[in-house]
């Protein structure tokens, strides 16, 4: 069915972020992200489809913004995948159960896991 093709397009499309991102140190403001052509293409152009697909710029003048109106969650998850990458934000994936997570500084370190709960779980398997 669509929805399955969409789903493992997405997973897709996020997994070659995570691999492009995981070398990037979240930074203000975001850092530039140069890709080889082949790989940027291999990678942009389900995107770029999807995108085109069903999400729609609406330009409002008051403040002049322009908002992307997308219809259904499928959408809505390209609309947050592509302002990511617009952003350059870094993915970087679980020390504990491998999920990927947006690599945020955390005080003075950059966080190893996606949750509290893998941080405790590691914790208690380095304590046994």
């Amino acid at each position: 069915s669509w929805i399955r093709q969409e789903i493992t397009a997405f997973q897709q499309a996020i997994h070659i972020w995570a691999d492009i991102s995981e070398s990037l140190v979240p930074r203000k403001p975001p850092q530039s992200v140069t890709l080889p052509d082949p790989q940027w293409n291999a990678w942009a152009a389900p995107i770029t489809q999807r995108m085109r697909r069903y999400v729609h710029p609406i330009v409002y003048p008051n403040p002049l913004r322009t908002v992307w109106e997308a219809h259904g969650s499928v959408p809505a998850a390209w609309i947050q995948l592509w302002s990511a990458v617009h952003q350059n934000t870094p993915m970087a994936r679980c020390g504990m159960c491998s999920k990927l997570f947006e690599k945020k500084i955390k005080k003075r370190y950059v966080r190893k896991f996606c949750s509290e709960a893998c941080k405790q779980r590691d914790w208690r398997q380095r304590q046994s």
